[in-house]
This record gives structure tokens, C-alpha cells and sequence, in this order.
């Protein structure tokens, strides 16, 4: 899927986002230079937190604002640089990165997923090893490497086939018990929760198993949408676990205190 992807990305970039280029022109969009270490035409949008599809609404919004471009260079620490490029409004800036990501995303070398920027800043050693050296290398060079092997944004569409198609299962799951006991006995969000995560989590170690083991340990088997799916719905489990718990607590001491004053208690 991701295959036929590319291949109808470059008519769709051609007709219908190439002329936004010019008119989508932002001040982070340095392809090469001394300024950043590292900075290349093959990596400049990786290395740009302006380019990433979430974090551009932050970083991308505040650099149209400021005329400056924020990076992080190869050795995984963050820069700022100014540019030549005046400063403009929040409405203009917001625009401008909205108009810039569409322009980018159907390129050859399209955007980077959600937040994929920011492994860049773990400076720590990853389990790859990415070279003929044998030795294990840093996940700032692991999410390099991904991303000039194709895990662009187009790819984290394939893989969010996996988390979305847990969601509608246990989801549709839920839903239907709930339809067939007629709200009597139907199941609580702290049981949803609870089953989406045991889910996500069983999905999520198979992906871990599979890139380690039967990929033996390729990063580009990572099913990164997988990942960034798992810790709301485990956030979620924690909240409705605690709320359950909370309201099974308060029932109890209502209970308490119905039996202690309903005895018939005498004094000496």
C-alpha cells in the first residue's frame, strides 16, 4: 500500500500542490548549510520541527512568526537560526505551515510522521546496529536512517492500518454488548479501556518481537503509529481504573454507614 502510494504521489504533487511551494515559502525550510550539523537535502524536513505534521503548529508557527528556523542537528541537539525572512502574524504564519505541509507531503521524499522528530533528540544507544562496524548506534542516527529509507508520513498511513483496526473491533465490540443488554448490564468504560490497552499492548510486542527477531532488529519494521497508540489508551486505562475505584470505595462507605446506623446500638 505504501508502494502505490508514492507512485500516485507524484501526479497529486504535480497537479495540485506544486504550485503552493511558492506561495507557502517559510523561514525553516533550509535544505543545506553550515548552520546545522548534519542539515542535507535528503534530511533538512526530519531535522525541522516546522515539517512535522503536529509539531509544526507549534514550532512551524512560531518560526513564520519570529523569521527563524528550529533544527536538530546530527548530534541530536536542538538549534534555533535566524533567517532573512521578516516576521509575520499568527493568521498569516498558521496559514503559511498548513499550506507548506500540503505542499510537501506528496514529494518524493514527503514528511516525517507525528512526533518522529523528536527521537532524534534521544541521544542514548538504541539495540540497531546500522553499519559494518557491528556496534550499536544512537537513535538520533536510527531515526535518520528510517526516514531516508522511506518512513515518511505516506508509511505511517499504512501502519496506522493496525491501531485502527483494533479500535474498531474492540470498539465495535463494546458497542454491540451495550445495544444487547439494553443499558441493564452493559459493559463499563473501565472494561473498554482495559481491553483496548491489553490489545494495543499485545500488538505493540508483537511489533517489538517481529522488528527484533524475525527482521533481526531492522528499524524499519517499527510500526510507529502503533506505538504512539498505546500510551493514551493506557493513560485512559489508569483514569478509568482509578475513577472505578473510587466510585466502588464511595459505594462501600455509603454501605458502611447505612449497616452502622441501622444497628440497634445501646448504651451502658
Amino acid at each position: 500500500m505504501t508502494r502505490w502510494i508514492r507512485q500516485n504521489s507524484k501526479s497529486v504533487h504535480d497537479h495540485y500542490a506544486k504550485d503552493l511551494e511558492k506561495a507557502a515559502n517559510v523561514p525553516y525550510d533550509l535544505a543545506a548549510g553550515k548552520a546545522v550539523d548534519g542539515l542535507s537535502p535528503k534530511v533538512h524536513r526530519l531535522m525541522s520541527l516546522g515539517h512535522d505534521p503536529i509539531l509544526a503548529f507549534i514550532f512551524g508557527v512560531m518560526d513564520v512568526m519570529s523569521g527563524t528556523g528550529t533544527y536538530i542537528d546530527k548530534h541530536g541537539d536542538l538549534r534555533r537560526i535566524a533567517t532573512s525572512m521578516s516576521p509575520e502574524g499568527l493568521i498569516a504564519a498558521f496559514l503559511k505551515v498548513f499550506l507548506h505541509l500540503l505542499s510537501d507531503v506528496f514529494t518524493s521524499a514527503g514528511i516525517q510522521p507525528p512526533f518522529f522528530t523528536l527521537l532524534q533528540l534521544a541521544k542514548t544507544k538504541s539495540p540497531f546496529v546500522l553499519g559494518p562496524s557491528g556496534e550499536t548506534v544512537t537513535w538520533t542516527n536510527v531515526a535518520r536512517y528510517m526516514y531516508t529509507h522511506g518512513y515518511d508520513l505516506r508509511h505511517f498511513a499504512t501502519m496506522g492500518i493496525v491501531p485502527a483496526f483494533i479500535e474498531m473491533i474492540v470498539r465495535g465490540w463494546w458497542l454491540c454488548r451495550s445495544f444487547e443488554s439494553g443499558g441493564k448490564v452493559a459493559p463499563t468504560k473501565a472494561k473498554l479501556t482495559s481491553m483496548l490497552m491489553v490489545t494495543h499492548l499485545i500488538a505493540t510486542s508483537g511489533n517489538l518481537l517481529k522488528s527484533g527477531v524475525i527482521f533481526a532488529m531492522n528499524p524499519l519494521a517499527l510500526n510507529w503509529a502503533q506505538l504512539l497508540a498505546l500510551p493514551p489508551v493506557t493513560l485512559a486505562w489508569i483514569s478509568q481504573t482509578l475513577k472505578r475505584n473510587r466510585s466502588i470505595r464511595h459505594k462501600l462507605d455509603e454501605e458502611w454507614m447505612s449497616t452502622y446506623q441501622a444497628m440497634p446500638w445501646t448504651l451502658a
